[in-house]
Order: structure tokens, then C-alpha cells, then sequence
């Protein structure tokens, strides 16, 4: 039986997209956080406006399902959870140093591998932007 074997294989693999930071990037990462933030504290108004029907409902003596009460927790704790993690996100931004080079992303792109290829080497791909604008790719 012979090992050799001919041709080549496509494979997904991950791309690291970084960004070199700049000032119009944390301005345009701000803004997003900023709107997010907005958007869910309004969600989360909205699940506190629920709570306080349904608890007007009670003592009113009308019934609540287990099943709304449930799900309305459900949403809070969710809204709550992403939150937390926009809030951490922004946090992050703050540390940045103009110039220095972050994470944004992580994309998948097909890669072609022949026999000889080194697998490991080709996985570690990057693409690294400036303003929007691919400044470098590393293979």
C-alpha cells in the first residue's frame, strides 16, 4: 500500500482580523457601544414596565402564568448579561494605546493545503486593518 497521495484539500480555517487602533476607531467603537447600551437599557425598561403590570395584576387578583413570569426573567437576565458585557467591552476600549494592534474578529476563510504543506503554519492567518482599510495579511 503506498502513503503517497496526490492533489489538494480545501479547508476552512480561522482569520484573526485585528485593527491597528486609531482615533476614529475607538470614536466608531464608542458610538457602537454607546448605542447598544441605549438600546438594551430601553429593553430593560421595558421587561421593569412588564414586571410592574403583572405585579399591579396580582393585587388585583388576577393570575400570572408561571410561564410569563418565567420568561420575563429570562429576558432580564439576558438583557442584563449583555450588558455586563458591552459595559466590560468598553472598558477594554478605554485601555487601547493609539497604535497598537487589537482584536476585532475572527472570520473563516478557505485554504487550499497540498501534501507537504505544513498544517499548523497555515492555519495562523491574520488581516490587519487601519480605518477600515487592509493595511496588512499574514499568512
Amino acid at each position: 500500500m503506498s502513503l503517497r497521495s496526490k492533489g489538494s484539500i480545501n479547508i476552512i480555517t480561522p482569520v484573526l482580523v485585528k485593527s491597528i487602533v486609531t482615533e476614529q476607531l475607538i470614536t466608531s467603537i464608542k458610538l457602537r457601544i454607546s448605542e447598544s447600551l441605549e438600546s438594551l437599557n430601553s429593553r430593560m425598561n421595558q421587561i421593569e414596565y412588564q414586571k410592574e403590570f403583572y405585579s399591579a395584576q396580582k393585587k388585583q387578583g388576577q393570575e400570572i402564568s408561571m410561564q410569563a413570569i418565567e420568561s420575563l426573567k429570562r429576558a432580564e437576565n439576558e438583557v442584563g448579561s449583555q450588558i455586563k458585557k458591552i459595559e466590560d467591552q468598553a472598558k477594554q476600549v478605554d485601555t487601547w494605546k493609539l497604535g497598537q494592534e487589537v482584536v476585532l474578529t475572527q472570520k473563516e476563510s478557505l485554504k487550499q493545503y497540498e501534501v507537504g504543506d505544513s498544517f499548523i503554519e497555515n492555519q495562523k492567518s491574520e488581516i490587519v486593518v487601519k480605518d477600515g482599510i487592509i493595511v496588512e495579511i499574514r499568512e
